[in-house]
């Protein structure tokens, strides 16, 4: 007897094309769930401040998920912290207004991105990114202790699935 999955994450568009037998594929399902799900990035500051983001999926990401852990030196730049990536994404730029928590990669520098309140470039209390960037998720625990993070301090990077 075939039944159709609605396992609630696998991705809408691979979900109604599912089925599996009474004996089940359980594992290939698994995998298949995963691979829908979002990266979650845990950043550990040397100053003692955590913030963990959600990103959203992305082929490219995956190579980054390849480099985890590493380790990247905090830049701050107004209410915003970017780091240097150790590998160059080939993704590109489509907006510099953001909002307060969202991530975007930063192809012109090779960096991820966190805004968290006004850059030197705001005219306002939005953040405005230096030049044109990819937004890639949001800041999902943390965000206010990230004004706590100063120049400089060293950032351990761990990117795991979901």
């Amino acid at each position: 007897m075939m039944e159709t999955c609605a396992l609630s994450r696998i991705p809408a568009k691979v979900k109604s094309s599912i089925t599996f037998s009474e004996n089940g594929l359980i594992a290939e399902l698994q995998d298949l769930a995963r691979s829908g799900m979002p990266y979650k990035v845990r950043l550990r500051f040397s100053g003692g401040v955590e913030a963990v983001c959600e990103l959203e999926d992305d082929p490219e990401l995956e190579k980054l998920l390849q480099e985890s852990p590493f380790t990247a030196e905090a830049n701050r730049w107004g209410d915003e912290i970017y780091f240097d990536l150790p590998i160059k994404l080939k993704l590109k730029g489509e907006r510099t207004l953001m909002e307060v928590g969202e991530v975007a990669y930063w192809p012109e520098g090779n960096s991820l991105c966190l805004f968290f309140g006004p850059t030197p470039a705001s005219r306002g209390d939005k953040p405005v990114a230096y030049s044109k960037v990819k937004p890639l998720g949001r800041v999902v625990e943390g965000l206010e202790d990230l004004r706590k993070v100063k120049d400089g301090e060293e950032i351990r990077v761990e990117i795991t699935r979901g």
